[in-house]
């Protein structure tokens, strides 16, 4: 299946151009495993007769590139090179290239014997004779291809790349040739014959098990069992494999034209899920939430399919007995809709994780399920549409239902059901009017007061752990979206706290958890005619009332903690609108947590239909049961308000 043979880095090189195919991973090398690269070159020592010793590298598998992969501009470098596609070893050759072209850059006058022009037209680029021609040694096929041969390799005749064309594997490709610069100027600082010895031990001792692969099937089939020996492929990657062998059973003029399709699909997907130069989104991941609006699980049970049901689910519509698993046969038509419309849905998919729709963020900080992500997918499909309004709409209902369910209290529409809709829509997009129809219906229904009562009763239940209104998970959304209340009530137009900072903001205890510094007096007087035997009970639910309770941003959360009343109504006076809320009341003691807690309340019944509340219900939803609170306490609220 493969011709082997032991080679060093100079002949590796040798007459030979490589080429990353589609099907590869982009760059994933970091700072760990550049660092195990570079110090078992620097480890090479030598024998008693001053050769070095030579450092196996591993295999470097390697087929011959298709011709019209080849550009027009490089296809005169075939007179004199071949062109091989790395079927695995890409990442360390990346990382190897990186270091030498860093080399070459950083040496004054040449290497070894080798001029700067020799070392460059060894490793890095050749020259066409006309001198406007350039074909680069090692390149990608298409992914990330201009990026290397400008940013890494620094070739100014190509234009400054558009920022969207960055993504996880730029970003990585950039910080090795950092890594390995620094890596060099600091040994340059050592003397230049460090430098020297250096490129001898790369281009001399490492070496490769140089395997060329005679056929072409038989490329994917090693692809796979390389790479699984290594890090292992994703379901992802492991489809695309398949497929590619299953086109090669269609007519010829078929299997060409599919293999190009696959090939496309699976690099605009590679981009897409890596164009956050933070993170990757998961493949398998994507795999399992297109198959969900796709397909349907199986069993009434599940509403999207898991990453393992999804690996199942996809051989099984893709083997050679199909139909054993109720499936249709694999014909060209279905391989190329599939492909299609996977990668189609990649686009949506990244959308909603680095959306600039504040709507889509809200709705994903109250439910970020696999479920809600693939209803949202399918509503930015439609985005471009004539269903824009309806899509509208959706967004704006599914918020408000996530926003009803967060509350502890019987949910207006199971979570899981947005998977079924999603699957609806997806089919048939004239299916999203009725599916409005049903959210309406939902969020319109009454809420029972005494129901929300019972259910913030039962938050205060808890021994261990948070309580109270601190323990409800929908608490920090609450005071977000009260924050804009109060920014309007006020009169103000710039926020003080976006959306953005949500997950660096602090719920704030305002009589603070251990109160007993700064506010003893005020609890202790709270306190005073409870039962002894209920007076832990009855501090822990006025310090987690909900009146009590204020979002606070950056270290000032930290910094206040058990601080006294006069110093963080200082600090609140320049907060958010939430903060400058609370500073407005001259004192804080149990009366004012159950004035701000009641604004709350208000404002949670002009977003909920039904939620009226008394006096006396106010009292028990922010504080559970009579028994918490001092007779004189109710007496004083019930006379006041």
């Amino acid at each position: 299946m493969a011709n082997s043979i032991t080679v060093n880095l100079k002949e590796l090189f040798s007459n030979k151009v490589f080429r990353i195919p589609h099907y590869q991973r982009g760059f994933s090398w970091e700072e760990r495993q550049l660092s195990d690269l570079w110090d078992d070159i620097n480890d090479i020592s030598k024998d008693e007769n001053g050769n070095y010793i030579s450092h196996y590298t591993g295999t470097i598998y390697l087929s011959r590139t298709i011709e019209r992969e080849i550009p027009e501009t490089e296809i005169w470098a075939q007179d004199y090179q071949k062109f091989y596609n790395i079927v695995d070893g890409q990442q360390r050759l990346t990382s190897i290239v990186i270091l030498l072209y860093e080399l070459i850059r950083i040496a004054p006058d040449g290497l070894g014997q080798d001029t700067h022009e020799d070392l460059y037209k060894s490793f890095i680029c050749l020259r066409h004779k006309n001198q406007h021609l350039k074909c680069y040694k090692f390149c990608y096929i298409e992914n990330n291809r201009d990026y290397l041969i400008k940013d890494i390799f620094e070739d100014d005749t190509l234009t400054i790349l558009p920022s969207e064309w960055e993504n996880i594997y730029t970003r990585n490709l950039l910080f090795a040739k950092t890594f390995f610069r620094n890596k060099l100027l600091e040994l340059m600082g050592t003397g230049f014959e460090h430098i020297e010895e250096l490129y001898r031990k790369l281009t001399t001792a490492l070496v490769f098990d140089q395997r060329i692969i005679e056929r072409d099937l038989d490329v994917q089939a090693v692809f796979e069992t390389m790479n699984n020996r290594g890090k292992p492929l994703t379901t992802l990657e492991k489809l695309k494999n398949r497929l590619i062998y299953l086109s090669s059973h269609f007519s010829s003029a078929e299997a060409l034209s599919l293999q190009e399709n696959i090939n496309k699909a699976w690099a605009t997907i590679y981009i897409v899920l890596a164009k956050n130069p933070q993170i990757i989104l998961p493949e398998d991941v994507f795999l399992s939430a297109f198959l969900s609006v796709y397909r349907k699980p199986a069993g009434s049970s599940s509403y999207t399919f898991s990453e393992a049901q999804a690996e199942e689910k996809v051989f099984q519509m893709f083997c050679n007995r199909t139909q054993r698993y109720g499936e249709s046969v694999v014909s060209f038509d279905k391989v190329n809709e599939f492909v299609t419309k996977l990668s189609d849905f990649s686009h949506a998919w990244y959308k909603i994780h680095a959306t600039d729709d504040e709507l889509i963020r809200r709705i994903l900080l109250l439910n970020g399920s696999k479920e809600v992500k693939v209803f949202l997918a399918t509503l930015v499909i439609l985005e471009e549409t004539s269903y824009k309004p309806d899509v509208i709409k959706g967004l704006t209902l599914t918020e408000l239902v996530l926003f009803r369910n967060s509350f502890p209290i019987e949910t207006v529409l199971d979570y899981k059901v947005f998977a079924n809709y999603a699957r609806d829509i997806y089919a048939n997009p004239d299916t999203l009017p009725e599916i409005i129809k049903q959210l309406e219906e939902r969020v319109s229904r009454p809420y029972e007061t005494s129901a929300f009562i019972s259910g913030f009763r039962w938050l205060f239940s808890y021994t261990n752990g948070n309580k109270g209104y601190h323990r409800w998970s929908g608490l920090k959304y609450l005071l977000f979206c009260y924050e804009k209340h109060l920014r309007d009530n006020f009169k103000e137009y710039a926020d003080r706290i976006t959306w953005n900072d949500f997950f660096d903001v602090n719920i704030e205890h305002i009589i603070p958890q251990q109160y007993q510094t700064y506010w003893s007096d005020t609890v202790n007087a709270y306190l005073a005619d409870i039962p002894d035997d209920l007076k832990w009970r009855a501090s822990i639910t006025l310090i987690n009332s909900l009146g009590n309770l204020s979002i606070i941003k950056g270290r000032k959360n930290s910094e206040l903690q058990n601080d006294s009343w006069e110093n963080k109504k200082i600090r609140y006076k320049t907060g958010c609108y939430g903060e400058q809320e609370v500073s407005n009341f001259c004192n804080w003691n149990p009366m004012t947590v159950f004035e701000r807690g009641k604004r709350i309340i208000q404002f949670i019944e002009s977003r909920l239909p039904g939620l009226h509340f008394t006096d006396q219900e106010l009292l028990d939803v922010l504080f559970a049961y009579s028994t918490y609170y001092p007779t004189e306490f109710r007496t004083q609220i019930l006379s006041t308000y």
